[in-house]
């Protein structure tokens, strides 16, 4: 209907045009030539829509069929999707995969987050490294000033430890043990405490047998001063042999309690029932008994530091007073085996 219409109007105009010339007096021949053109014009235009027409009727159909029909199969197609989107909206693998992408970008921002801690520990790797680097060295200048100390302290008191027990004191020993306990995660010289230690123990006991031999008789600590010898352990040959001594002295004090008891006995026995005993007379009778004795008193009494010390102290006690009896004398006397 438009393209009629159009068509008509153009035809009105035209007819209009040619009257209006006619009543100006124009010229004919020219402006019937522009009409001609000008209906040349219209004709290309009006075969134009006719050809579109043509096409969109292919299309279309002539009265819209074919695209209703294509509009409709579209139509069915967007449906049956929309269909399948709400299937699958509604499945537990949709729901899955809606878990699977929040988890996903959760990971992703803990990736980031790591990301970021990663670098700065990177950072602080970087400079805990460094700070190694310096403390390695100054670690290996330590060991070395720590192997002098070490060698030094071991150089100036190893001597010490292998004195007689005789020549030591339990003085110098504990001095040693005091510096060895400010280096005593040093091994060489913890060593060292350890073996100052042990020599300081034997050293007592040979202090303690030393006292014994020096102090009045007691037959429980001889037994029990006896035993720790026997096990005193880790000396070297002089020390072990100075305990050898003092043990074979200490053997001696029985059997020299036994003598002087002996000697005393004899001596009394020859002084008994006489009204005057004159030093002449303790001499004779001193010769006497020594000449009896002279072996036990020799290997026993004079082998005890104690023994000899009262012994010598009860013979200047008689000489002195023939017919006395010295306080030693009772101690002596209560001697039994």
């Amino acid at each position: 209907m438009r393209i009629r219409y159009f068509i008509l109007l153009t035809i009105l105009a035209f007819s209009c045009n040619a009257v209006f010339a006619q009543e100006e007096g124009t010229d004919y021949e020219a402006l019937y030539k522009k009409e001609l053109a000008r209906q040349d014009s219209l004709n290309n235009i009006l075969q134009d829509l006719k050809t579109r027409q043509k096409q969109l009727a292919s299309i279309t159909g002539t009265d819209g069929s074919k695209l209703s029909k294509k509009s409709g199969a579209k139509f069915k197609e967007l449906e049956s999707q929309k269909a399948d989107l709400t299937k699958l909206l509604s499945s537990p693998t949709y729901k899955k995969l809606q878990d699977l992408i929040k988890e996903q970008k959760e990971l992703e921002s803990q990736l980031i987050s790591l990301s970021a801690d990663t670098a700065s520990l990177s950072t602080k790797i970087s400079a805990i490294d460094s700070q190694i680097a310096q403390l390695s060295g100054n670690v290996a200048e330590l060991e070395s000033i720590k192997d002098n100390v070490s060698k030094q302290l071991i150089d100036e008191n190893t001597s010490i430890l292998e004195k007689p027990f005789s020549q030591m004191s339990t003085e110098e020993l504990s001095s040693v043990i005091t510096k060895c306990r400010r280096y005593i995660t040093d091994q060489k010289i913890n060593d060292l405490m350890v073996k100052t230690e042990r020599v300081l123990n034997n050293k007592r006991v040979y202090d303690d047998a030393i006292r014994i031999l020096n102090s009045k008789y007691n037959k429980g600590e001889l037994l029990r001063i006896n035993e720790r010898l026997i096990n005193v352990k880790g000396t070297n040959q002089i020390q072990q042999s100075e305990i050898n001594q003092v043990r074979g002295l200490l053997a001696h004090f029985d059997p020299g309690m036994a003598a002087f008891k002996m000697f005393i006995q004899e001596l009394n026995r020859r002084r008994e029932g006489t009204s005057s005993y004159s030093k002449e007379d303790l001499s004779h009778d001193l010769l006497k008994v020594k000449e009896k004795l002279q072996g036990k008193i020799d290997s026993d009494i004079l082998s005890v530091p104690f023994l000899e010390k009262v012994y010598n102290e009860y013979l200047k006690a008689v000489s002195a007073k023939p017919m006395s009896h010295p306080a030693i004398e009772t101690e002596i006397l209560k001697y039994s085996n």
